[in-house]
């Protein structure tokens, strides 16, 4: 078909005007995207980064070049998704089934490791054909909200806690003196009934020394009686019974001793302390068992001010620290402590990081119970790490802990000091 010279021209008129404005409703859009707090994100089929604003950049401080291309699960980091895996399996699902979404909340790691946390809403698109082309969706930085949200539960968990505590605490003053007596009563006459065992015994010993001796013979019915009751057993095996008696009961009034370190408000005046100076005394008191099992303990002490402390109550801490970290590795393993200024040289960071079994979230979540410990019956009160948060927390400080079973576990404490 001829096309005249006016046509062509009007076609060609046509044509400028559309793009101008199809370049002024991108620029529109530019400017809506910069001035929006969201993000606009696109993918294609395989779910892979095809577009995002230039919003996330500024949120997450990652380049571009780090981001398309890549899938949602490229990005995010495997502790995350392990973290609520039921979310991501159901976020998945919701993918390969091309379904919308609204309100997935995740942790993405941004620049220096930060972690920022965003709401992501997402749609399928498909064309006229019916193929599926990728998603598209808005994203929103919502980390102030869950930093906030995380730190309240922390800190509900952390007042339950204490509360849970100072119970305890006074459940134990109560406990730790109406059984400290009778206690003492069972070492004196265990103590008592040791002595008069040695001496039944020696009794017992000469007497058959001067039957054979002048070749005499007992009573045959006392004969028999000394069989009946297995006199030969019981001379053997009744004074490691009395032994076991004495261990048993100076282990329950190790217990006792530490529940009323545990309930105790402490006599102890607050005074200006080293933390390194007290650190080095708590290392050389577990020297002894570390040698023993040729674990190898490195430190890392940088220099540090003054701080108003509990001397006592501190080297406490640290030693119930440093024995669970030789408790956790069974051989030929390492114990690391560092410590640092932190946070505008405000506060004290102590770290013990040992590469022994490691524990699961489950019992990490319950390490700072009272009572409860993963030890075998006999080997733990299940008070040390329970006793080390109340310390921690008497000091205006913090401890948190990082494990991984099979790989080691690390505690972390911070103390102000200003």
């Amino acid at each position: 078909m001829d096309v005249s010279h006016h046509e062509y021209d009007g076609l060609i008129k046509n044509i400028k005007e559309l793009k101008e404005k199809l370049q002024a409703t991108e620029e529109h859009l530019k400017v809506l995207s910069d001035v929006s707090l969201d993000w606009f994100w696109a993918t294609d089929d395989k779910m892979r980064f095809t577009e995002v604003s230039g919003r996330y950049f500024e949120i997450t401080g990652v380049p571009a070049n780090d981001v398309i291309g890549k899938t949602r699960f490229d990005l995010v980091p495997e502790k995350e998704q392990n973290r609520r895996p039921e979310l991501w399996k159901k976020h998945l699902e919701d993918l390969q089934n091309r379904r919308p979404f609204r309100n997935f909340e995740y942790g993405i790691q941004g620049i220096h490791s930060l972690t920022r946390y965003v709401r992501i809403n997402g749609k399928p698109v498909f064309s006229s054909q019916g193929d599926f082309l990728g998603y598209v969706g808005t994203g929103t930085d919502e980390t102030e909200r869950i930093e906030t949200q995380i730190a309240l539960e922390q800190t509900k968990v952390e007042l339950l806690q204490s509360e849970k505590l100072a119970s305890i605490g006074q459940l134990a003053a109560g406990a730790a003196h109406e059984i400290n007596t009778p206690i003492g009563f069972i070492k004196l006459n265990l103590q008592a009934l040791d002595e008069y065992t040695t001496d039944l015994l020696r009794l017992i010993e000469k007497q058959q020394e001067i039957l054979k001796d002048n070749k005499l013979s007992l009573n045959p019915k006392l004969v028999a009686l000394e069989q009946e009751v297995e006199l030969d057993y019981i001379k053997e095996d009744l004074p490691s019974l009395i032994q076991q008696s004495n261990e048993g009961i100076n282990k329950i009034s190790y217990i006792i001793n530490q529940l009323r370190e545990h309930s105790s408000s402490d006599d102890e005046q607050y005074s200006m302390v080293d933390i390194n100076q007290i650190l080095k005394h708590s290392i050389s008191e577990i020297t002894p068992a570390c040698t023993e099992k040729n674990i190898k303990v490195c430190w890392e002490l940088t220099e540090l001010p003054l701080m108003k402390g509990l001397a006592h109550q501190l080297e406490q801490l640290f030693i119930n620290l440093l024995k669970n970290a030789e408790q956790s590795i069974t051989d030929n393993g390492i114990i690391n402590i560092a410590t640092r200024i932190k946070h505008a040289d405000t506060v004290i960071q102590v770290e013990i990081h040992d590469n022994g079994k490691g524990m699961d979230a489950d019992v990490a979540r319950r390490i700072y119970d009272p009572f409860f410990t993963t030890k075998e019956v006999g080997e733990g009160s299940g008070l040390g790490l329970s006793m080390a948060q109340g310390i921690i927390q008497s000091h205006q400080g913090s401890i948190s802990v990082e494990s991984e079973p099979g790989v080691g576990t690390v505690f972390r404490l911070e103390i102000p000091y200003t």
